[in-house]
């Protein structure tokens, strides 16, 4: 009979406790505002991710309109449309034209560009999160200039956003769930204290670590509970795709992270509540909280991060790649002497088929982009030991933990981006392989060429997740939610026996 009359008792304490809650107008109103701000920041995601996927749909669209053009041409079809298969338009034709008369230049279709792109194809998580693709670039376009060129970044965001950042559910799951929690639960015990309620309610068969325990349950569940169904989205836009079982799982795992990261902050407010002070004071602690650590321990380690591993700037290669190049050209007969002699299968062309002295600025370039990638591989190298750093400083702060791991189930992580760049890299490097002997022997392209023309194969880095991110980050949000919530509810315990 008492096991019954313990079950009840906790019933009715979860049932007290959340309508005593719900009562009140402020909370009813937050929890509004809170909804709407999720629901604008997951329309953005979702508006950027359609925009992404456009862009990247229309350059895989085009490069491979322009291959079937190029075929066709070495195959004797002149009408676009026979070798399209579709009606062309006038913008179309003039493209089809000079499809023809570059299909088969080595030289002219390997300085193009349009024909061959690594893509990073978005994942629909992204509406959840995006990460550092305002800051990388998601496509690059490979040609035959230099690689540091074809892997600059484009100019894709405003300068007032790439400072601001994208505002995305993640970041207000890890910067305003927490104010959400803490504006819910810092006035439990005491406000029922100041109001003169609490001797009322203890005289009831009610401990006071149950009261507790109860109303910072029902308010930390009520802000979770708020959050969740938003992860929802991409398992709906990724239903019936291929993508489907990997978006539900990274969502279903996203989910879970919100659930824990939220029961982390129940817990903060936990321990705050047993230090028994007033609401006001109660509410500067709990500020206090997460202050440092959503703001300042990230912070920190992000400068920590930036003063312990230095990065090559962009202006840095630049001006390296400048200083090669002029080396180059000052012993560019030199080096394409060396270039024959070293490669005695590529046939040297005569004068009236380089009559441009083209061969001579492509061993430039080759001679230029040999000294400028090992420049380019350590600076990714340099970011990914960057990113490295910040993954040890998930041990200080749950919220960062739970932005890295975001992000990363997001496929928008600085370390997937950097894998991107490295991976592009090296098409650029199969690239020029493929096109440098034929460039420089100025023989015509066939079809047994175009047979044997890298591509890039690595479109789906965008759904590879790292495992033991995820793990570490899930690790560090239970041990810091067990470890302040056993203090905390020690302190309530005690001050419970004392009542």
């Amino acid at each position: 009979m008492a096991s019954s009359k313990s079950s009840l008792s906790s019933r009715s304490l979860l049932s007290l406790a959340f309508w005593g809650f719900w009562k009140s107008p402020g909370a009813r109103w937050l929890c509004l505002v809170f909804v709407a701000l999720l629901a604008i920041a997951s329309f953005s995601g979702y508006r950027t991710y359609q925009r992404r996927l456009s862009v990247i749909e229309q350059a895989a669209t085009l490069s491979q309109t322009n291959r079937t053009l190029q075929i066709a041409s070495l195959k004797g079809i002149e009408d676009p449309e026979v070798a399209l298969g579709r009606p062309v338009t006038k913008q179309e034709r003039g493209r089809a034209r000079i499809q023809r008369i570059i299909a088969t230049l080595p030289t002219s279709l390997a300085y193009s560009g349009g024909n061959f792109n690594a893509l990073l194809s978005p994942s629909p998580m992204m509406i959840l999160s995006s990460g550092a693709s305002d800051l990388w670039p998601d496509r690059f376009t490979i040609t035959a200039y230099s690689q540091r060129r074809n892997l600059q970044r484009e100019d894709i965001a405003s300068p007032w956003q790439l400072e601001a950042g994208v505002w995305d559910v993640t970041t207000l799951v890890v910067y305003l769930l927490p104010l959400v929690i803490v504006a819910f639960t810092y006035n439990v015990v005491a406000d029922d204290r100041e109001r003169g309620t609490l001797a009322i309610i203890l005289s009831n068969p009610i401990r006071l670590d149950h009261w507790v325990l109860a109303n910072l349950l029902v308010r930390s569940l009520t802000a979770i509970v708020l959050v969740l169904p938003f992860s929802l989205l991409p398992i709906i836009l990724a239903y019936g795709s291929d993508q489907f079982q990997t978006v539900a799982t990274s969502a279903s795992f996203w989910g879970l992270l919100v659930a824990v990261y939220g029961l982390f902050w129940m817990t903060v407010s936990l321990f705050v509540v047993g230090l028994g002070r007033s609401s006001l004071n109660n509410g500067i602690v709990l500020v206090v909280f997460w202050f440092a650590l959503v703001a300042v321990v990230p912070n920190g380690v992000a400068e920590f991060a930036q003063a312990r591993q230095p990065v090559l700037s962009q202006q840095e290669l630049i001006t390296s790649e400048r200083a090669f190049r002029e080396a180059a050209e000052r012993d560019g007969k030199e080096l394409k002497d060396r270039y024959y002699k070293q490669h005695p299968e590529v046939k040297r062309p005569s004068h009236e088929q380089d009559r441009y002295n083209q061969t001579h600025w492509d061993i430039v370039r080759l001679e230029t982009d040999r000294q400028t990638q090992p420049l380019i591989r350590k600076s990714l190298a340099q970011v990914e030991a960057r990113f490295g750093i910040h993954r040890w400083g998930m041990a200080g702060s749950p919220a960062l933990a739970c932005k890295l791991a975001f992000d990363d189930l997001s496929g928008t992580s600085v370390g997937q981006h950097v894998q991107f760049c490295l991976r592009a890299s090296e098409f650029d490097e199969d690239f020029k392989t493929f096109f440098q002997p034929r460039m420089m022997s100025r023989e015509e392209l066939t079809l047994e060429d175009y047979d044997q023309m890298p591509a890039f194969q690595h479109q789906t880095l965008a759904f590879e997740r790292d495992a033991s991110l995820q793990g570490t980050a899930l690790l560090v949000l239970l041990l810091w939610t067990l470890a302040v919530g056993a203090i905390g509810y020690r302190r309530i315990q005690h001050r419970s026996h004392m009542a």
